[in-house]
């Protein structure tokens, strides 16, 4: 069977034109990813100088110490906040989810790593991320024991009705 050389002039013409198109695309999302990163970071010093300034003013204007126990008990207050709503939502995440189900395990780790975690639960987020993440790669055995110790710590992590 005899090689058509006009054919294969024509493919690699193709192919030339695909690698040329594809170097340049690879280029092209290179340089928008720099720029990208460059703009974040700026944002970042942005940010530390702006949090910078603002101790500065916080340190130069006198306080009360009245003003400063508000912001405590404020801040309490926002903390404690946060840790309900941090427990509610876990618990209405996870309700009903038996860690058997790599799928909705994969969804409901989502989920949770979208919330906001209070300082004193950071470990019990970790347990419940890993957990899921066993369950994601189909590590029932592993997902619910993990599951297990975390309500054996946490009273109010899915209570059994």
């Amino acid at each position: 069977m005899p090689i058509n050389e006009e054919a294969v002039h024509t493919y690699l013409r193709k192919m030339n034109r695909l690698n040329t198109v594809l170097a340049l695309l690879s280029l092209f999302a290179v340089l928008v990813l720099y720029g990208w990163l460059r703009f974040s970071d700026g944002k970042k010093q942005n940010m530390n100088t702006a949090e910078k300034e603002s101790v500065e003013r916080s340190i130069s204007q006198p306080s009360s110490t009245a003003t400063t126990n508000t912001n405590t008990s404020a801040s309490e207050e926002t903390t404690a906040e946060l840790t309900n709503d941090y427990r509610n939502q876990v618990n209405s995440i996870l309700a009903g989810f038996a860690f058997d189900d790599s799928a909705t395990a994969e969804t409901l780790l989502y989920h949770v790593l979208e919330l906001r975690v209070p300082t004193d639960l950071k470990q019990t987020h970790l347990q419940i991320v890993t957990a899921l993440n066993d369950a994601k790669e189909g590590n029932y055995a592993s997902a619910q024991q993990r599951i297990g110790s975390v309500q054996a710590t946490s009273s109010w992590f899915l209570p059994q009705e």
